[in-house]
């Protein structure tokens, strides 16, 4: 990467593991061997690497000025030790007060550690000293208005807690550029250390051992609030070059990256989420052949602000919008003016779910040091409001960039700040306090077609007909997301081949404050077909005719009855496709013989083929679609005018009431598959989980299922786990005594209170 593209990256040090052995290495080598590779080290920006060579370079000689002066240069940058760098540039000044650029160097040392004044005053003697370079002396007056800056940012910070991520998330190398979807359940961040694909590489991509690492992109997804073990994206997307994470969109299904192009001078692309994989990366319109390097984009996809130091702008790196055309392409790219840009650096934009609202970094303005984080206000597509600091501590004397922020509040950022885990590290903050955007609606759900997830046309359009935007849910889990403004009626329409649409409508107007709404859809089929036979008996066959056969399902929408025919024979056509259906029997029918057990046998179809899976009593179907049940007093009558007391309760209800409640025998498995065949099931995906039991029941299928947990919350806990593995059609099934039961049946009877 060329200079102009490294300098994005420079305060993203690479993290190196400079272990002992290494050390003694570099110790034993010589004086010019590590003063060449220190060099290179350092003039590629690798201050973390360059160090421990010029610290063992001033061991052997302990009077060079330029080691000493090129530690303390490197604590500048490495700011876990930044107190550091003002004791060795101090004894420099102390010692050797006309050293070149000294008073330069330190007056940076002083103000990195919070001591405004003393900078002040050094960096005007700098400013004066003949031994200063030019370059530096023209950088003085900014360096001393941040000083300035910091003075009255520090005196009036704001209050917010800042936490780390934890060491799932980071690690001893550096992670940084954090994106996330809406609702916080998707995190995807920019990698750089010993994982990485490229390894290290000079600035022309070859590799080089003592060049930096290249980046790739990572993603890790929550499970019960905790994040999962973060994975390379995509192959499609991580290549040996710098791939960089710069935006994700809401709804979690368009990432913007920056990747180091191979002419050298960085682009925006975009990769898309299809069928659940990313797409390879394609180039936006507006790159240009200078450096584009960051973009965010609206809530609904139709405005886009980036940076790029392409010639025509007011500073080094601009802050510039784009307006989605007809053919999807960005055009009419406009700068964003005096008002937002400077003379310095602006860069890294966020656009707030209100999509009014925008974040950007900058060096100048009212910066305290380095790249601060600033808020500002869209009026118009060319107009913009006065930017604001957002204070200290979220912003500090050193570079706060990458700032990104969710419709709850909460602010996901990187920092190289003391007490992380290694040189960045990714924090979150509330910052409801601090940033001035509006509340705002998040509506989400799932999306199936039948019981599969799909992947529907979701619009969105206000009562009045406006239309604003077009989401679609991810085939992989059916999810979707999406903000809205609290000001509005809004009519959603969700669409999939084959089926009539589905509308809803949500009242916005009646929410103040942030708040989600979740909306599953489900398409369903009304070709199902459950059929059976009623039997006292199996050997010999001794069937039921005129038996009332009762069929319900989970929801209690779909009400039917079947008198059995001479054979015993029952059959329900024209089912929707739903996941759980109940048979029973009415204890008033004349032919029920209270306390008997009646058999059930039959098959369930859908389009006329089998369906495995579907549950009947809470009993899956096999591959072949069939299902056997006995059928005991437990579910005699149990919809017949009155309900079991789970059924008036929410799964939340249950699981506070009933979740950790134990009784003598009770044990709670998962089940994860049943199979009249057991040598058709393959749970190598399950593995990790814990042991995978086998039990065959009285019905004769068998039954995998994974656990003992005496306490329902322990089982769900794991149920979630297999979900989240892929095992979709998990569930948990109770046991007393060794006998299956259910746990509607655990309340009824008093063993559960």
């Amino acid at each position: 990467m060329v200079k102009q593209v490294q300098l994005y990256f420079i305060f993203l040090f690479t993290l190196s593991t400079f272990s002992e052995s290494t050390f003694a290495q570099y110790e034993s080598r010589g004086v010019a061997f590590n003063y060449v590779d220190a060099e290179s080290f350092f003039n590629a920006g690798n201050y973390y690497d360059a160090l421990p060579l010029y610290e063992i370079l001033m061991a052997e000689n302990p009077k060079v000025v330029e080691y000493q002066l090129k530690i303390g240069r490197c604590h500048l940058h490495l700011t876990n030790s930044p107190e550091k760098a003002i004791e060795y540039i101090e004894n420099i000044y102390t010692s050797k007060p006309k050293t070149p650029d000294v008073e330069y160097y330190l007056g940076k040392a002083y103000a990195l550690n919070y001591q405004f004044t003393k900078a002040i005053e050094t960096f005007e003697k700098a400013a004066k000293n003949s031994k200063t370079s030019v370059k530096l002396k023209d950088e003085i007056p900014l360096l001393i208005q941040q000083c300035e800056n910091a003075i009255e940012l520090v005196k009036d910070s704001v209050a917010v807690e800042i936490i780390n991520l934890g060491n799932i998330i980071n690690t001893i190398d550096n992670e940084y550029s954090p994106t996330i979807n809406a609702d916080e359940s998707t995190l995807i961040y920019t990698y750089k250390g010993t994982k990485s694909i490229g390894g290290r590489q000079d600035e022309f991509n070859r590799e080089e051992v003592n060049g930096n690492f290249y980046e790739d992109i990572y993603i890790s997804n929550k499970l019960l609030n905790a994040w999962l073990t973060p994975q390379s994206i995509s192959d499609s997307i991580n290549s040996k070059l710098h791939d960089a994470s710069i935006s994700l969109s809401p709804d979690g299904q368009k990432l913007y990256v920056y990747n180091d192009t191979r002419d050298f001078s960085g682009d925006i692309f975009e990769s898309k989420k299809e069928n659940g994989r990313w797409t390879e990366p394609q180039s936006l319109s507006i790159n240009s052949e200078f450096w584009e390097g960051h973009a965010a984009i609206s809530p609904i996809g139709n405005f886009l602000i980036f940076s790029s130091d392409r010639p025509g702008g007011i500073g080094g790196r601009d802050l510039y919008s784009a307006v989605k055309q007809t053919d999807d392409s960005w055009g009419e790219i406009k700068n964003l003016g005096s008002t937002i840009n400077t003379k310095y650096n602006d860069d890294a934009p966020f656009i707030h779910s209100d999509g009014v609202t925008f974040n950007f970094s900058s060096e100048g303005h009212t910066s305290m040091g380095g790249y601060d984080i600033f808020e500002s206000k869209i009026i118009n597509d060319t107009g913009y409001l006065q930017p604001r600091n957002i204070g200290y501590p979220i912003n500090t004397t050193a570079n706060d960039i990458f700032f990104f922020v969710s419709g709850r509040g909460n602010a996901y950022y990187s920092s190289a700040r003391k007490g992380g885990f290694g040189q960045q590290d990714i924090y979150v903050i509330n910052v409801n306090d601090v940033i001035t955007s509006k509340p705002v609606l998040l509506v989400k759900g799932v999306v199936k077609e039948n019981k599969n997830f799909t992947n529907a046309k979701i619009t969105v359009r206000t009562e009045s007909g406006k239309d604003l935007g077009t989401y679609y849910s991810d085939i992989s889990d059916g999810k979707y997301q999406f903000y809205v403004d609290l000001n509005d009626f809004y009519v959603i329409t969700y669409e999939i081949s084959e089926f009539p649409s589905q509308i809803e409508s949500i009242d916005a107007t009646k929410y103040t404050q942030y708040t989600e709404i979740e909306k599953n859809i489900n398409f369903v089929s009304k070709d199902v077909n459950i059929n059976g036979i009623a039997l006292t008996r199996e050997n010999p066959i001794s069937p039921i005719m005129n038996l009332k056969v009762n069929l319900s399902n989970k929801d209690k929408t779909i009400n039917k009855v079947y008198m059995t025919d001479e054979f015993g024979k029952y059959d329900f056509s024209n089912l929707p496709n739903d996941e759980y259906y109940l048979l029973f029997l009415n204890e008033e029918d004349e032919k029920i013989i209270v306390d008997s057990t009646y058999i059930f046998k039959g098959k369930v179809t859908m389009k006329g083929i089998p369906y495995s899976k579907a549950l009947i009593n809470d009993m899956p179907t096999d591959e072949d679609g069939n299902y056997r049940l006995e059928m005991k007093k437990h579910y005699y009558g149990v919809l017949s005018g009155t309900s079991s007391k789970l059924d008036e309760m929410s799964p939340e209800d249950v699981m506070a009431k009933f979740g950790d409640q134990t009784a003598a025998g009770v044990i709670f498995k998962v089940q994860i598959a049943a199979y009249s065949n057991a040598n058709n099931y393959n749970g190598k995906h399950l593995t990790t989980l814990g042991t995978i039991e086998k039990t065959i029941l009285e019905d004769g299928i068998t039954r995998f299922t994974l656990g003992n947990f005496s306490t329902l919350r322990a089982a769900k806990e794991l149920q979630l786990k297999a979900i989240a593995k892929g095992q979709e059609d998990a569930f948990v099934i109770v046991f007393i005594y060794g006998k299956r039961t259910y746990l509607d049946e655990l309340v009824n009877t008093g063993v559960f209170k």
